[in-house]
């Protein structure tokens, strides 16, 4: 539900490999979402990257109500060369932007005299069960070229399966890119083995991960 537009500049920053022909789908979102209804903790339980890069581990996501609207807060594991670190990132999301009934909430963070933008897609959810967020970005210059990121969501850290997966699995089929890829969405459990860590930094205000 969250869409970033990001100067073509920090692209490299960022490091997303575009590996999809052609310009971001069109892609219908969830209608008249409700963004109450919607916050709270939720438990990445599968995730599907265009550019095949390594899916954390024990990833959660959480939108969280305050006076000024919402804000967004990412904590998951990474492995890197055998060392498990816990990340935490916080952002707003941008209470200037207007998404009239659009399932889509946009994260701002001041980098330098820029402000960064990343938008997060709401394509499904039902609030109480699973929910399917999305973003695509895509390359304008020469060669027309777009990469995707996707989260399945749950609100229990337990396998996805039974009628919540047919659920999910009817949803991503509407979705070309989604469907087409299928076999490439990584699954993860939270396991005591997958949330454990031997450092731990401290809470950021923004995260790259996505780009």
């Amino acid at each position: 539900m969250l869409l970033f537009v990001f100067c073509l500049c920090l692209a490299g920053v960022f490091g997303a490999e575009y590996t999809l022909p052609g310009e971001c789908p069109n892609v219908k979102l969830q209608e008249n979402l409700d963004p109450t209804r919607f916050s709270g903790l939720w438990y990445t339980v599968a995730s599907y990257a265009s550019d095949g890069r390594e899916i954390n581990d024990c990833s959660t996501v959480e939108f969280q109500e305050d006076n000024l609207g919402y804000t967004y807060k990412e904590t998951y594991v990474e492995v890197n060369q055998g060392n498990r670190t816990q990340k935490m990132y916080q952002a707003r999301v941008d209470p200037t932007f207007d998404a009239g009934k659009d399932a889509v909430f946009v994260l701002s963070h001041g980098y330098d005299d820029k402000v960064l933008q990343f938008p997060f897609f709401i394509l499904a959810t039902d609030y109480d069960g699973y929910a399917i967020a999305y973003t695509c970005r895509w390359l304008k210059e020469k060669i027309r070229m777009h990469y995707v990121f996707t989260w399945v969501l749950t609100r229990s850290k337990e396998k996805l399966e039974g009628e919540l997966l047919k659920k999910v699995e009817d949803k991503l089929s509407k979705y070309t890119d989604l469907a087409e890829h299928r076999s490439s969405f990584v699954f993860k459990d939270f396991t005591d083995a997958s949330c454990a860590y031997t450092n731990k930094l401290e809470t950021d205000f923004f995260t790259n991960n996505f780009w």
